[in-house]
């Protein structure tokens, strides 16, 4: 409701729209909200405005559209856990916003985001709700998401929504299995796998096509 009442306030202009640092100070003044909803809120917020600072003072910024017809690493190592999921959860957001205002329907892709080290943002503790629930929107927007990630602890809504499945030498049995399953190998396929694949080597299962077998 706070974040509702502040865009309200600002109306229709285009270089005044609220920012983090606005709602906090909302939700800190409502005296008439929740008291332990509005500590909580405020506990989680504060570390977040803390540490990344200026950067959420920003009232005109990039818009998707300007993002996306550019080459961009973003380096995020510096960043906690809950920046990085703040980050990449409002980059992803906006891009398939912006391509449903489009109009965008099983277009091509001519957007490819990758994302390194993903472990995190697509394990089963993130299960609902940012890139795990994206992963079954985006898939007719044009837009291509890489996820790297050196453990199979990764959330079902995930495997399911991703056509193309690539493994290579795991230092874990688990892994491989997983993801072999997951490409639907049989049991002495993964045994091969296992006992074979050599550093460099992959096998891949492809999304579309008339060859469906993993290879």
């Amino acid at each position: 409701m706070a974040i509702l009442e502040l865009y309200q306030a600002a109306g229709n202009q285009r270089n005044g729209w609220p920012t983090l640092f606005d709602l906090r100070e909302a939700v800190a003044a409502d005296r008439s909200a929740n008291a332990q909803a509005r500590l909580a809120f405020l506990d989680a917020i504060d570390p977040v405005l803390l540490s990344i600072g200026e950067v959420f003072r920003y009232r005109v910024g990039w818009s998707a559209s300007d993002l996306a017809r550019r080459r961009i690493i973003f380096l995020l190592d510096a960043a906690s856990d809950v920046e990085r999921d703040l980050i990449l959860n409002t980059l992803l957001l906006m891009a398939f916003t912006d391509r449903l205002y489009q109009g965008r329907s099983n277009a091509p892709m001519d957007l490819w985001i990758a994302i390194d080290e993903a472990a995190r943002v697509i394990s089963p503790a993130n299960a609902t709700g940012g890139i795990a629930d994206l992963l079954g929107l985006v898939r007719g927007a044009g837009i291509g998401i890489d996820l790297s990630t050196q453990t199979s602890d990764i959330a079902p809504a995930v495997l399911s929504n991703t056509a193309i499945k690539l493994v290579g030498r795991t230092g874990s049995a688990t892994d491989s299995d997983a993801i072999a399953a997951a490409m639907g190998m049989t049991s002495a396929q993964r045994q091969a796998l296992r006992d074979t694949l050599a550093p460099g080597q992959f096998v891949i299962q492809l999304g579309e096509g008339p060859w469906r077998k993993p290879f």
